[in-house]
C-alpha cells in the first residue's frame, strides 16, 4: 500500500499539487533521499541530471521519475492514485526494464513502443550513464554506445 512507503501528509501534498514536475519533484526527492547509485553516489543528483535535458513538463517530470518503479515499491497505481497523467506512467512503465528482460530486450520493447518521450529520456540516461566520470567504476560502456545508435536511428525516423 501506498501509505506503507510514503508518509500519508506526503501523499496528501504530491496528490494536491496540480503541477506534474512539482508532484515529481516532491516523490523522487523523498524516494531517493538516502539511496546512492553504483559509485556510491546521491542517485537524486543522477535524476535530477537526466531531467534537466529537458524544459517540457513532461520530459522533465518522466525524466524525474523514470527509476521509480523499478527502483522503489512504488507501482504504477501508486503514480495514478498520487495524480500522475496516464501518459506518463506509460513511458515510465516503458523506462521500466523488467526483471526477465535482457538489456537488449529492454531496449528492442522501448524502441518498439515509438514512445518520443521514452526514447528522449532514455536517450538522455545513457548520455549521462556514458560521462567517463561514471564511467570509470562501470565496464557496460559498449552495451551503452549500441542501445544509443539503436535509439537515435529509430528517433531520427520518429521526426
Amino acid at each position: 500500500m501506498l501509505k506503507d512507503i510514503i508518509p500519508e501528509s506526503l501523499v496528501m501534498e504530491i496528490t494536491l499539487e496540480g503541477k506534474q514536475s512539482a508532484k515529481a519533484e516532491k516523490l523522487v526527492n523523498y524516494l531517493f533521499e538516502t539511496i546512492t547509485d553504483k559509485n556510491g553516489e546521491c542517485h537524486l543528483n543522477y535524476l535530477y541530471s537526466v531531467a534537466r535535458n529537458f524544459q517540457d513538463e513532461m520530459r522533465y517530470s518522466v525524466g524525474l521519475l523514470h527509476d521509480v518503479i523499478e527502483d522503489t515499491k512504488i507501482t504504477a497505481k501508486d503514480l495514478a492514485i498520487l495524480g500522475f497523467r496516464e501518459s506518463y506512467i506509460e513511458a515510465i512503465m516503458l523506462l521500466t526494464k523488467k526483471a526477465f528482460e535482457t538489456y537488449d530486450e529492454y531496449i528492442d520493447r522501448l524502441i518498439l513502443s515509438d514512445n518520443t518521450v521514452a526514447l528522449d529520456i532514455k536517450l538522455a540516461d545513457i548520455t549521462h550513464n556514458m560521462n567517463e566520470e561514471r564511467l570509470s567504476g562501470l565496464i557496460e560502456n559498449e552495451k551503452y554506445i549500441n542501445a544509443k545508435i539503436k535509439i537515435e536511428k529509430r528517433r531520427k525516423e520518429l521526426l
